[in-house]
């Protein structure tokens, strides 16, 4: 069984801070459960987490991504237009909704952005996501930073800090410039990091959270929340540039996967989660 620790731990061991390892335990990019006020984690996650930040940068500095599934050194070009997540995951999923109200977000004690236009951006096993137009904006509360990253599906991110008052928060807003073809509706918009905005109001009133939209696209209808036992056997190395919070239970692609016992086998989600057996070739 994987070693379990808690949120401290495993922020010290990403180098991150512990409200960030509890926003990814919430987004479903790592599997916990919260006890006496904190969380127990699979180790196996932080590893997952620690290549998968280790890509994005190597991807963002090279201006390339993967080619294949099977490493994470061979790199091609990047194009701006069709994705390269969805030419090997063609059923992922994101969704882009108007909120249909007037969004408005604070920090620092002042009004970050305002905007009747906000994007509701709906992504298998994420959490919800506003991204706001870059003209309803404030500006002059952003610093441009040199941090980039890389999403398959979305393509290149840049990064700002927001500085308001003596408060700063680093590389809290990324916009893509470039964005891949099925998501061109981001172009022009920024994201902002829910949780280390103060406040965020819809219609004047506070939100405590990102609206759902029921049976859509989110972190609660991924193949990890809803099957995290057979998610343990998600194979730790040989699927790299796909994971299992970004599936479906009912994707018919096929990963790898490993048991406790140390057999593998590739295998379609789909058939996994209805406890078909590999077919003999994929043993």
């Amino acid at each position: 069984m994987p070693e379990i620790i808690d949120e401290h731990e495993a922020a010290r061991r990403l180098g991150l801070p512990v409200e960030e390892v509890v926003y990814r335990l919430d987004y479903g990019q790592m599997m916990g459960r919260p006890v006496d006020g904190g969380w127990r984690i699979d180790t196996r996650d932080l590893e997952f987490f620690r290549r998968g930040q280790a890509l994005g940068r190597a991807i963002a500095a090279a201006g390339k991504a993967p080619v294949d599934g099977e490493t994470n050194e061979t790199f091609g070009e990047v194009s701006p237009h069709a994705s390269p997540g969805w030419r090997r995951n063609p059923e992922y999923e994101i969704d882009l909704e108007v909120v249909p109200a007037r969004v408005r977000v604070e920090c620092g004690g002042a009004s970050v952005a305002e905007s009747e236009r906000a994007l509701l951006v709906l992504e298998l096993g994420h959490g919800a996501v506003y991204y706001l137009p870059k003209a309803d904006v404030d500006w002059s509360l952003f610093t441009a930073t040199d941090h980039s990253s890389y999403c398959q599906y979305k393509g290149f991110a840049r990064y700002w800090t927001l500085r308001a008052g003596e408060r700063v928060e680093e590389n809290v807003a990324w916009a893509y410039d470039e964005p891949h073809d099925e998501v061109t509706g981001l172009l022009d918009h920024i994201g902002l990091y829910w949780h280390r905005m103060d406040a965020w109001y819809e219609d004047g009133e506070p939100v405590a959270k990102p609206r759902d939209i029921a049976g859509r696209c989110d972190a609660r209808h991924s193949f990890r929340a809803l099957y995290p036992e057979l998610a343990l056997e998600w194979h730790p190395t040989k699927n790299p540039n796909i994971w299992p919070y970004e599936c479906a239970p009912w994707f018919r692609t096929v990963v790898w996967w490993r048991d406790e016992q140390g057999r593998e086998w590739r295998q379609s989600i789909r058939d996994r989660v209805l406890g078909r057996p590999p077919a003999p070739a994929a043993a």
